[in-house]
């Protein structure tokens, strides 16, 4: 309750801080459920992200955010709104942060997951690979997913609050992470679409100079760190079975290198 009772406080700072210069446009809102656990899905490019998607939505939300955010103002404005706090990379604060996740959106609370893991400030990539911590959570919870999309330009940033994004139960987490990634890539392509022409007489000195801007107000940006956190997926077959070369053959697994019967026998 009392998270609650803060989170316009907190928003109204957010929104009211003199870096924040965008104008809030949102271009389409679904209907956001009521009743059940939501897990609002982003894609995230700065600072500004988690108060404009709160401002978007109108609803209290806690936040996944990445433990190190923690010690700065901005981390201390999440803690009173509501933060699960998770160190990447380390396996127990994953489980830890899953748990907290499932428990809170049980008592059928909204939870806000940024799935790329990091920042996006690539000026061509639409959506990073998503971590499927997300659908695994959505799946333990029986939370429903609403996929918030936000792009920025010089002067406004818009949102779109898509329709909710069901599970498929029978799937792998994988294969529903990257069908939501798809999703949301393509509503991304949406926005891009309406302003073409500003894409088009942006170069890429300049985008480089907004990503500076969007990301000044952040002082422990590290862009090593950050661009570590990239879920890496494997593009080749070379890299998928890399791992194999590292293995030292012997009588229990020698087995794998014979050749697959059935392709044997139909050649």
């Amino acid at each position: 309750m009392l998270k609650k009772l803060f989170h316009p406080f907190i928003l109204y700072i957010r929104l009211s801080n003199p870096f924040m210069k965008h104008k809030l446009i949102i271009t389409r809102k679904a209907p956001i459920p009521n009743g059940v656990p939501i897990i609002f899905v982003a894609n995230h490019s700065c600072v500004h992200d988690a108060p404009v998607i709160l401002a978007s939505v109108r609803k209290h939300t806690y936040i996944l955010s990445e433990e190190s955010f923690k010690q700065t103002f901005a981390g201390f404005q999440l803690s009173l709104n509501g933060a699960i706090w998770v160190k990447r990379g380390d396996r127990k604060s994953g489980e830890r942060a899953k748990y907290e996740a499932v428990k809170l959106l049980k008592r059928k609370t909204s939870l806000l997951v940024f799935a790329e893991g990091t920042w996006n400030t690539t000026d061509n990539i639409l959506m990073l690979p998503f971590h499927k911590g997300v659908i695994d959570i959505a799946k333990e919870s029986n939370a429903t997913i609403v996929p918030i999309v936000t792009d920025y330009s010089d002067k406004s940033c818009r949102v779109d609050i898509g329709e909710p994004f069901f599970v498929n139960e029978g799937a792998s987490s994988v294969d529903e992470a990257a069908r939501l990634r798809d999703t949301m890539a393509t509503i991304k392509w949406e926005i891009i679409e309406n302003s073409i022409a500003n894409r088009i007489e942006t170069s890429k000195a300049h985008h480089e100079e907004y990503v500076r801007f969007l990301h000044s107000e952040l002082s422990v940006w590290d862009t090593e760190k950050e661009t570590a956190a990239i879920l890496k997926l494997h593009d080749t077959a070379e890299e998928a079975f890399a791992h194999l070369r590292h293995i030292e053959i012997n009588k229990d697994n020698a087995f794998l290198l014979r050749p697959n019967r059935n392709e044997v026998s139909s050649i």
